[in-house]
Formats: C-alpha cells, sequence, structure tokens
C-alpha cells in the first residue's frame, strides 16, 4: 500500500516540480531566493481553496440560465467561471506577494513568479485529482496522473507564463513612469491567461454534449490547440530568458527607493570637493614659492656695492 501511494504520489508531484525546475534554470541573471519560490508554490497551492469556493457558488447561477447540457454552459463555465476564479486567484497571490518585492528586478523574474504561483496550484490540484480517480481504481488513478502530466499542469504553467509576460511589462512600465502602460499590462496579465485557459476548458467539457462526429472534430481541435500552445508557449520562456535584462539601473537600492517613496541617492559632492582640495592647495601654494624665488634676486641686489660716479 505504501508503494501504490508513494507512486501516485510521484505521478502527480513529478510533472510541476520538474518545470519548477526548468524555469528556474532558465532564470540567467540572477536567481530568485529560494524561501521565495517556495513561498509562492505554498500560496499557489492555497489559491485552490478560494478558486474553487467561487466556483462551486457560481454553477447554481448558471444552472439557473442555461441548460446544463448545452454547448453555452460549458462555453460560459469554461471562460467566466473557471478560468476567470483560477487565474485570478492565481493572479492576486503574484501581485500581493511580488509586486513591491525588492528582489523584482529583472525582466524574466516576472515568469518566474507567476509560474511558481501556477505550479502551486497544479501541484495541488494535480494530487487531488490523482487520488480521488484512484480511490475505486488504482490504474485509474496512474492513468489520469499521466494524462495530466502532459496537458493540465503544463497548461497550468504556460498560462502562467503569458501571465508573467505582461506583468514583468506592467511592472517595467511602473518603473518607467507610465501609467498607462501599467495599466494596460496589468489587465493583459489577467485577461490574456483567462482566454488561454478557458479556450482550453471550453474544448474539453463540450465533448461531454457533442455526439461521435462533433467529439472527433473538438478531440482534433484540442490537440492542435494543445501543440500550438505549446511550441509558442516555451518559444516564449526560451526567447524571454535570452533577452533577460535589470528592469532598474540599480536593482535593489533603486527599488527599495521607490517602494519607500525615498528621493534617489545624490551624487557625492564631498568626494569632488575632496579631488579638488589639492588642486586648490597647490594654486595656494604658487604665489609664496614664487615669492621665496624672488628673495634671493633681491638680497643680491641689496649686496652689490653702488657704482662709482664718473
Amino acid at each position: 500500500m505504501d508503494n501504490v501511494f508513494s507512486i501516485l504520489l510521484a505521478i502527480a508531484s513529478l510533472p510541476a516540480l520538474g518545470l519548477a525546475l526548468y524555469v528556474f534554470k532558465k532564470d540567467r541573471i540572477e536567481k530568485e531566493p529560494t524561501k521565495m519560490l517556495l513561498l509562492l508554490m505554498l500560496f499557489g497551492a492555497i489559491s485552490c481553496l478560494p478558486a474553487g469556493v467561487l466556483e462551486s457558488l457560481a454553477d447554481p447561477v448558471l444552472l439557473r440560465i442555461f441548460d446544463p447540457e448545452s454547448i453555452p454552459y460549458y462555453i460560459v463555465e469554461a471562460f467566466l467561471v473557471i478560468a476567470v476564479a483560477e487565474e485570478g486567484c492565481k493572479r492576486h497571490i503574484l501581485r500581493v506577494r511580488t509586486w513591491k518585492n525588492i528582489n523584482f528586478d529583472c525582466s524574466f523574474d516576472a515568469i518566474v513568479y507567476a509560474t511558481y504561483v501556477s505550479l502551486g496550484f497544479a501541484l495541488l490540484e494535480n494530487i487531488l485529482y490523482v487520488f480521488m480517480n484512484s480511490m475505486d481504481n488504482v490504474m485509474q488513478g496512474v492513468v489520469t496522473g499521466l494524462m495530466r502530466a502532459v496537458t493540465s499542469v503544463p497548461g497550468h504553467f504556460l498560462f502562467a507564463v503569458f501571465m508573467g509576460l505582461y506583468y514583468g511589462r506592467a511592472k517595467e512600465c511602473q518603473i518607467k513612469g507610465d501609467t498607462a502602460g501599467m495599466k494596460k499590462n496589468r489587465m493583459l496579465s489577467f485577461w490574456i491567461p483567462v482566454l488561454l485557459h478557458g479556450t482550453y476548458d471550453a474544448i474539453v467539457l463540450c465533448t461531454s454534449c457533442c455526439g461521435k462526429t462533433g467529439r472527433t472534430v473538438l478531440l482534433i481541435a484540442f490537440v492542435a490547440y494543445v501543440v500550438a500552445f505549446f511550441i509558442v508557449g516555451f518559444k516564449t520562456v526560451k526567447r524571454e530568458s535570452a533577452q533577460d535584462r535589470y528592469i532598474v539601473e540599480k536593482p535593489a537600492e533603486k527599488l527599495a527607493d521607490i517602494f519607500n517613496g525615498a528621493p534617489a541617492p545624490a551624487e557625492q559632492p564631498e568626494a569632488t570637493e575632496e579631488a579638488q582640495q589639492p588642486e586648490a592647495i597647490e594654486d595656494a601654494q604658487q604665489p609664496e614659492a614664487t615669492e621665496e624665488a624672488q628673495q634671493p634676486e633681491a638680497a643680491e641686489e641689496a649686496e652689490q656695492p653702488a657704482d662709482p660716479q664718473l
């Protein structure tokens, strides 16, 4: 029994942990603190709870408006319930835990933070799915874990990549004083993942209310969507990692000034004055040297006898 538990736990957790290690290695310029990343994963896992509550509260409302076996019901549920609740909770954790953190000083940091929050969410969700499906049949839990390892977990990871992409741009706009750009990119950091997540779930959910031909078409569409999405997503990670850069001039000091409202450190005039003092001293000493040089000439003139008058 212990071996079965260990196998199921490994199947459920290794995909998320592997992707966390992957993005950690892609953080090229400056690695983020391990404690910070672990806390992001922890809070990401905790965000499963409010997301589940929001989904359970919204479902009865949908049932009053739509036929529960209709395509409109599944589309609204996918986009406005599941995607909004889950991506909203993850993004809330991301903003609360990282927006004012002084370690947030490089462009790729935003992708690291977003993916760790999302992978924490995916980790707990995957564990719950695997063990719930294995209660009656262990092999069903294994199959569920293997299927989600190549679909749902990478999906959560890549939704977060695009969340982090626009979240990082919003932060850079804030640092540059571009308020309009900051607001625009913060909105995109929420709605782009919602659109991607909603599309993913809508295709899957709609298969349950279609005939055989419809399910075949949706299955082909789902495979095509996942493949294209994964290619674009992982290319985005590689590109942003290669183009990683500091988004502030002096990472820690500059961010501390921004967050605390303190003025930027001024240039040090004392060092400049001290550098100029030797020149002033030399200038002040030059007249004395000239006077000392003139004194022997005056003495020599005084010692010479007056010319005899003819």
